[in-house]
């Protein structure tokens, strides 16, 4: 398992990036299960989740988004899964890929993306990752699309 971070910030906030990459199966390690916690829920309460239309920057015209409340604030969340090379934000759909991966032995890995921002009120927070996504995607997609992802970096806004 590698990760990838970033803290970028532009005219719209401040955007954390986070990727998390599986190259080949591990043992015990999933990219797609329910014991995987997007969030603290000891330091964060679910305001709300939902899937978001993006017009298909990333390729699949949807994102998973989740609005957090904890003691520093509001956070909104945007997440989606690339696995084969293959974007999409539906958890079975990325558990078939997965499958798919290991039957035909591609060696493509999976990644999770996460990006996040803290806003006073979730509208704030959906136009800052909005903007963030349409002017960073491209370099976010190289990174993704690259072996060496880990060590990718996205430039700011």
């Amino acid at each position: 398992m590698n990760e990838l971070q970033g803290l970028y910030s532009g005219p719209g906030g401040a955007v954390e990036l986070d990727v998390v990459s599986y190259g080949r199966r591990v043992q015990d390690a999933e990219l797609i299960g329910s014991l995987n916690a997007l969030i603290e829920t000891k330091r964060w309460q679910i305001v709300e989740t939902r899937r978001v239309g993006i017009d298909s920057v990333t390729g699949d015209p949807w994102i998973r988004e989740t609005v957090v409340r904890g003691a520093t604030g509001q956070r909104v969340l945007w997440q989606w899964y690339l696995i084969g090379g293959i974007p999409t934000s539906v958890d079975w759909q990325a558990k078939l890929l997965e499958a798919w991966g290991v039957l035909t032995r591609s060696r493509s890995g999976a990644k999770l993306v996460v990006l996040s921002t803290p806003s006073a009120d979730a509208d704030t927070g959906r136009e800052t990752l909005r903007g963030f996504l349409d002017g960073s995607y491209t370099e976010i997609e190289r990174c993704l699309q690259a072996e060496s992802a880990p060590r990718c970096s996205v430039v700011p806004l």
